[in-house]
Formats: C-alpha cells, structure tokens, sequence
C-alpha cells in the first residue's frame, strides 16, 4: 500500500515538475479551438476543455501503463534479490539528480509541433504524445515508479501502480481544466516554489531508494504503524487543547481564503465548506484531522 500511495504522490509531483506546472495553461488552451479561446469563459467551454482533458489524460495514461508492462516483463528473468539491488541503486541516482542535478542530459525535454485540439480523439492522440515527448523531462520520478512497479513482479501489480501514479499526475490537471480562469493565475505564481517541488520529490525517491536497496521495505510500514499509535497517544491526553488549536486554524484559514479576490466563487465555497465542516467535527463530535492521519498510518503498516 506504500508503494501505491508513493506512486500517486510521485505523480503529482511530475505534474509540478518545471517543465510540466508552468506550461498547463498551453497545454489547456492547445486542447480547445481557436474560436472558443476569444469567447468569454462559460459552462459550455467548461465541457468542452473537460472532455478533451479526459482524452488527454487517458492517452498519457495508456502510454505510461504500456511502459510499465514493457518494463515488467522484460526484468522478469532477473532474481529478485538482485533487482531489489539495481532498483534501490537507480532509485537513488534518480533522487540524487532531483536533488543536485548530476544528469544534465535527463534535463532534456522533446516538445513536437502537434495540431490544435478538436475532438476527444485528437486528445487523447496528443496525450499520448505529451507522455512520450516529455517523458525524459519527468524521467527520474517515471522511472522510480516504473523500477517499484518492475520490483514487485506482478504484471497486474505493475498496471495498477502506472495506473495510479497516472491518476497523480490526472487528478490537478483536470481540476485545472475545470476551474481554467482561475488556475491560470494560480499556476503562474506557483513556479516560484518549483524548488521546493524538487527537494521534496528528491527525499521521497531516496528514502525509497534506500529502503529498497537496504531490504528494508517493510520496516517502512513498521516505521508508519508505530508512528500511529505514538499520535494516538500523544492525541489522547491533550484532545481539547489540539482540537481548539486546529479549529482555530480552520477559521482564519476560511477568512484568508475569502479575503481572496481571485479565487473562483464557487472554489471559495466549496473550502468553506469543508473547512467549516472540520471545526464542526472537532468541536462537537470529537472527531479530529489528527485521528484521521492516525488510521492512515495504521493502514499503511498493515
């Protein structure tokens, strides 16, 4: 279950790779018309941008899941001990350059000069491209994924992961496609902590890395599990004073986010929404945030 919520989290953090965040609004306007570009934003572009987002998001997703099943049964021969060693080797050279840049020529992105969008189809024909083209730019965090994937053997297990890890990287890009206004402007101010994207993709590929190469996998879900109950502990004896403290969080939290000129109305209330239903929930039914990450670890370290 590790391996799978790394895979997720490794597709989001390709998403904010520098050479995928701060292209999205090109990539969104490339997948509508000309002509629908000069309209005013309306519910119906909204569904048009939508369903060729989805086409989109599948082509890229059946490339990278095809790698995975390439690249899975082609280590297949290879014992597993040893693959574990290769794995957790490449895994952390792959960590190393995110973190200090060492392969200039993973840098290397490949953009084609590819049609405008019309139809899902034409989509998902230039999803698959997308995946293709700039997959050396998203290389590093791909090919962890494809070598955890490659290292646990099984072919639908192997699916599963790319599918997950597509879902990652799907997830921001259609809610992008969905509120397209106002995540333009998001998007823009976001490039500034690309840095930060970095470091913290680097950590998790070399903390996974060296798991891997040290056999030591499942002492992570050990590691999660004990973690929990120490939470749990630390929760119990001082539940008022940490449910008062992230409520209060909560409510300056839904101030700021209404205070914001820029956010779209109804992204506005669904935060307020979810926040006001977090102060509700540790204030009158004793049911905390912290409790949830508590049951999440738990779950991780079965």
């Amino acid at each position: 279950m590790i391996i799978a919520v790394s895979a997720f989290i490794a597709g989001l953090l390709s998403f904010l790779s520098p050479c995928v965040l701060p292209l999205i609004p090109s990539y969104l306007s490339f997948l509508m018309d000309p002509g629908l570009l000069k309209q005013p934003w309306s519910p119906a572009i909204r569904t048009t941008l939508l369903k060729r987002s989805l086409g989109f998001i599948t082509g890229f997703s059946i490339v990278f899941i095809a790698l995975s099943v390439v690249i899975t049964l082609g280590v297949s021969f290879i014992p597993q001990q040893a693959l574990n060693i290769i794995s957790g080797a490449l895994i952390i050279l792959f960590a190393l350059h995110i973190l200090f840049n060492i392969l200039p020529f993973l840098n290397y992105e490949r953009r084609r000069a590819l049609y405008q969008s019309n139809s899902f189809f034409t989509s998902l024909a230039l999803g698959g491209a997308f995946s293709a083209g700039w997959s050396p730019c998203i290389g590093p965090l791909l090919a962890s994924i494809l070598l955890l994937a490659a290292q646990e053997g099984s072919l639908v297990w192997s699916i599963i992961l790319l599918a997950v890890y597509s879902l990652g990287f799907a997830v921001p890009f259609f809610l992008c496609s969905f509120f397209y206004p106002t995540m333009k402007t998001i998007l823009r101010k976001s490039t500034a902590y690309i840095r930060i994207f970095k470091i913290t993709s680097g950590i998790i590929l070399l903390t996974l890395g060296l798991s891997m190469l040290l056999g030591r996998l499942r002492f992570l879900n050990g590691f999660l599990f004990r973690s929990s109950q120490r939470i749990a502990s630390f929760y119990t004896q001082f539940q008022p004073i940490i449910s008062s403290i992230i409520s209060i969080c909560y409510f300056f939290v839904i101030i700021y986010v209404l205070r914001i000129k820029r956010i779209d109305f109804w992204i506005k209330i669904g935060i307020t929404a979810l926040l006001t239903s977090g102060i509700v929930l540790e204030i009158f039914f004793e049911l905390s945030i912290i409790q949830f990450i508590v049951w999440y670890l738990q779950f991780q370290g079965i």
